[in-house]
């Protein structure tokens, strides 16, 4: 969610994060470029936030022009939930993608306290610290996750079955987290063309009847 970040140094660091806000505003200043003729987006990313997830990829239906997405060395989770409704899916062969799915959980450091001598005091409402490290879920923190999970995955399932033209039951067979190569993705319906950055560019040209050298 929010700006697009650049990476922070290792060890704890990450690398650069795509942020909603920076995507989004993108793809609104293609669409209103009148030069702007088709758009690629290209994904590089196992996954992160489902609302930015989201974000980016209702933007992506907005658009009017052509969205050709292309998928880098990994496309899944969230980087598949961002390009499924592109009008044209572009992966390698050597792509991993899929991971049609959510995860909700945390680190629990109990254990990890008790060794070192630690003693951290938790102090809040227990809805308000469902995330802390320092206990287990309660049940009633555990149904609501499930509950989460649940309907996030459900609406996952929802727009994949809308932009890739398969049925809810056929997503949810693919879904449920596993992991596919672009060329078994593009046997199975998630990916329309094995190539890379080029013949995603192509793809732009041809569904916006540019000529080729355009």
């Amino acid at each position: 969610s929010g700006r697009s970040r650049p990476a922070t140094p290792l060890p704890l660091g990450t690398g650069p994060i795509a942020g909603s806000d920076t995507v989004v505003a993108a793809l609104q200043r293609a669409e209103r470029d009148e030069h702007t003729k088709a758009i690629v987006l290209y994904v590089e990313s196992g996954g992160g936030s489902a609302l930015a997830s989201d974000l980016i990829g209702r933007a992506v239906v907005r658009c009017s022009k052509p969205v050709v997405a292309v998928m880098g060395e990994v496309a899944g989770s969230g980087g598949y939930y961002v390009l499924a409704q592109a009008d044209h899916v572009v992966a390698s062969p050597f792509t991993i993608t899929g991971s049609i799915g959510v995860v909700i959980g945390k680190p629990v450091l109990e254990g990890f306290n008790e060794r070192h001598g630690l003693n951290p005091e938790v102090v809040g409402r227990d809805r308000a610290l469902w995330a802390s490290p320092n206990r287990r879920f309660t049940e009633d923190e555990r149904a609501w996750a499930e509950n989460v999970m649940n309907e996030v995955y459900g609406r996952f399932v929802d727009r994949v079955a809308d932009g890739r033209a398969l049925s809810r039951e056929r997503v949810d067979e693919l879904g449920r987290g596993r992991i596919w190569s672009g060329r078994d993705a593009a046997t199975i319906g998630l990916v329309d063309e094995l190539g890379d950055l080029d013949a995603g560019v192509q793809a732009a040209r041809r569904l916006a009847g540019l000529a080729e050298d355009a």
